[in-house]
């Protein structure tokens, strides 16, 4: 038998952990009647309660005791009374509105009595934050952006997580209920303030049922006056709600993470605290007591890199409908970018990934270029002399450089060169020396730096010369490397700028990572500090990289995680690379360059607006945007497919909304780890790596499959050993955190 829906059931701990039944209903006039279906709902869980607590508003608790208590043969009371046996108290809790008269609990049969611990529960009211928290609980009220969105809120805050207490009051007896924890809260011990009120604001027609129910409560504690309710309609309508008379109104606000509509509405209206209170907040907010129940939803979960798109929440509405996600394939002719430049340094050890900058601040870097191994490189001294020629003054008098060795050296192989071509050799100037030279104001300067990011000490000598210097300049940039295309725009655009004639600029190459990069290895360097896998590493090849992961040893051929029966060989990049078509090259663990290679072309496919939209990891709509699997399938080698697993987003490898890409995804690791003591399944850890930091996310059946396949995995029993704590390990995002 289900319970009836005119009751609201819910559970309150006991105190040798058992558990309390508590029904509650508006209308006490029901419980006589429906005793026996109440009974049997109240049974209707695993473990019998340890007393079954009837509760609900009542003026007139003395005859619905006795209506409770009638025996007859056939009676209501008579059938429960059997079924309890005496081993089950039932309570009568008669709730007293606006407290004009005490809250009276007895006992229905006096044959059972009332366990002391329920005794001082209903005597402190702890049972009603049990019953608000199971009113709202957070799988009906936290409503989660989908990955790779936020929630735009009306208070111009942006979140992963929104609140929407309304989904919670889908009964009666549910609104009745909240509407009660609000007369005890606000009222009790204030008659006054209940005798005068006037108008019930709502900040949604959603929670008005909530109001109403208020409304008959304080009308059923004596209150005479006609009280209104109406809607300002959140942030929109406020302003437009006159300051209301002291004590004369009351505001219910639905929910609110941070708890600033109540404060706002308490700073514009001039009311006092107990006139104003909020549903639902967040245990983080501030002064979360305030609120009438505060949720733990962990972590607000902001986004590692940039928003698809923002989900405006405009007044009293939700979301737009989530259309089908949006998957995408790296295609050659759609997403190519001219990486000649990184190819032809492949060989000079200029890329390395996650280490400290080894020249300058020691700042981990995502991207390392070495400045110095750049400069000596065969295809950079190429461009420099084929582009100095063309851009360089007769009349260069300084170089400045950025303030770090490489540059320096850069400046004094530019000058070397100036000296040939004019046979004049401009004087090096670092660049915090700027102000304490003699420039001369109209001659030509030359300002150059090895390499870059954000460009901020190039900006920096150029705010430096405005007052000092008045003629034509050149800036030489080698390699800059940022997070978005935009950035490099930019750098170049304010370096440029001047009127009337601009400034000339050259550069040899350029590379937008995204941020994503960085917090890959970063995750997986705290996975090793956090856990025993650092000591349950095979000895060799894995366990040297975890060691040096991050630190300022060159990472090289460790970059990626290893393969084989002790996880000990290095993977190496096959001829064939789309990207790198149609250049030749010898099979070599090219690891930090197809994934400078990779990020750039990920980062252009999200930024590039003239990329086709059926090709854009963007979208204009609400909509999901996913790495299609099928490029796993296509780029079917370990160090391509080790690089795309890092350089993306975690949005767009969270396939457990779609199980037919999971079970792909899913079907493919199963097959790598089968292989992995061959170069076929080179890509297995680098996958699980994935899974574990959270990057990449599969429906639960195709993850418990992945998991279980680890077992049977052919290589030596440490190494699957390593790979069962690598999977499961605790992973480093917490429940309600979203990543970008």
């Amino acid at each position: 038998m289900d319970a009836p829906a005119d009751f609201y059931y819910f559970s309150v701990p006991a105190s040798h952990g058992g558990h309390y039944a508590f029904v509650f209903s508006p209308n006490a006039g029901l419980f006589s009647f429906q005793l026996n279906a109440i009974s049997f709902g109240a049974f209707n869980t695993p473990v019998a309660p340890d007393a079954i607590v009837i509760v609900g508003p009542d003026l007139d608790p003395t005859t619905t005791l006795a209506k409770l208590r009638e025996s007859n043969a056939e009676s209501e009371a008579e059938s429960v009374k059997e079924r309890l046996a005496n081993h089950t108290p039932l309570i009568y809790l008669a709730l007293s509105p606006l407290s004009l008269g005490k809250d009276v609990a007895e006992v229905v049969f006096p044959e059972s009595t009332m366990p002391p611990h329920l005794a001082q529960t209903i005597r402190d009211r702890s049972w009603v934050r049990d019953g608000l928290a199971q009113v709202f609980s957070p799988e009906l009220v936290i409503h989660r952006a989908p990955p790779g969105h936020a929630f735009l809120k009306p208070s111009g805050e942006s979140s992963t997580t929104f609140l929407k207490p309304e989904f919670a009051l889908s009964t009666s007896p549910r609104v009745s209920f909240v509407a009660f924890s609000i007369l005890k809260k606000i009222f009790d011990g204030n008659q006054e303030y209940a005798r005068v009120l006037t108008v019930i604001y709502v900040d949604t027609m959603a929670i008005s049922p909530v109001a109403f129910a208020l409304r008959e409560l304080l009308q059923m504690g004596g209150s005479e006056q006609t009280i209104r309710i109406s809607s300002f309609h959140s942030y929109d309508g406020m302003e437009n709600i006159s300051n209301p008379m002291p004590m004369s109104s009351l505001c219910l606000i639905s929910a609110s993470s941070s708890m600033s509509l109540q404060d706002r509405w308490l700073r514009d209206k001039g009311v006092s605290p107990s006139e104003v209170i909020t549903l639902v907040t967040q245990t983080s907010a501030r002064n979360p007591d305030r609120a009438l129940f505060a949720l733990d939803i962990g972590r607000s979960g902001d986004s590692e890199g940039p928003q698809e798109l923002c989900i405006k929440i405009y007044g009293e509405s939700f979301i737009p409908a989530l259309e089908t996600p949006k998957k995408v394939l790296l295609r050659y002719e759609a997403h190519r970018i001219d990486v000649g430049e990184v190819f032809g340094l492949r060989d000079e050890q200029v890329f390395d990934v996650y280490t400290p900058d080894r020249i300058s601040s020691g700042m981990q870097r995502t991207v390392n270029v070495n400045g110095q191994n750049l400069i000596k490189a065969a295809d950079f001294t190429k461009w420099v002399k084929r582009t100095l020629p063309q851009l360089l003054r007769a009349n260069c008098r300084h170089i400045i450089h950025q303030n770090d060795p490489s540059s320096a050296a850069f400046a004094d192989e530019l000058a070397a060169q100036c000296d040939q071509l004019s046979g004049l050799r401009p004087i090096c100037i670092p660049a915090h020396l700027v102000r304490k030279e003699n420039i001369e104001k109209t001659s030509a300067i030359l300002i150059c730096a090895a390499v870059v990011g954000r460009g901020s000490d190039l900006l920096q000598v150029s705010r430096a010369l405005r007052d000092l210097h008045d003629g034509p300049r050149l800036y030489m940039v080698g390699f800059q490397v940022t997070d978005t295309r935009e950035e490099i725009a930019t750098l170049r655009n304010n370096l440029r700028f001047r009127e009337p004639y601009h400034y000339d600029y050259a550069m040899y190459a350029s590379i937008a990572t995204g941020s994503q990069l960085w917090h890959s290895f970063k995750k997986e360097v705290d996975l090793y500090r956090s856990t025993e896998l650092c000591d349950a590493a095979p000895p060799g090849e894995l366990s040297t990289r975890i060691q040096e992961l991050g630190t300022s040893s060159y990472t090289g051929k460790r970059a990626l995680m290893p393969f084989g029966n002790l996880a000990d060989t290095s993977m190496k990049l096959r001829t064939g690379f789309a990207f790198w078509h149609p250049k030749k090259y010898e099979p070599k663990a090219y690891h930090a360059e197809v994934i400078v290679t990779i990020a750039g072309i990920l980062q252009r496919a999200r930024e590039d607006k003239r990329i086709s939209e059926d090709n854009r990891l963007s979208s204009p709509t609400f909509r999901h945007i996913l790495l299609d699997p099928e490029n796993f399938a296509r780029y079917n080698d370990g160090v391509i497919q080790g690089a795309i697993l890092r350089c993306a987003y975690p949005s767009e490898l969270d396939y457990r909304s779609d199980y037919s890409s999971s079970d792909f995804i899913a079907q493919l690791i199963v097959r790598l780890i089968s292989r992995m003591n061959t170069e076929h399944g080179e890509a297995a850890l680098e996958f699980l790596v994935a899974l574990s930091i959270g990057r990449l996310k599969l429906h639960s059946d195709h993850l418990h499959k992945t998991i279980a396949s680890i077992d049977s995995a052919p290589v030596e029993k440490m190494t699957r050993r390593f790979m069962h704590l690598l999977i499961e390990a605790p992973k480093t995002d917490p429940a309600g955190e979203v990543e970008f």
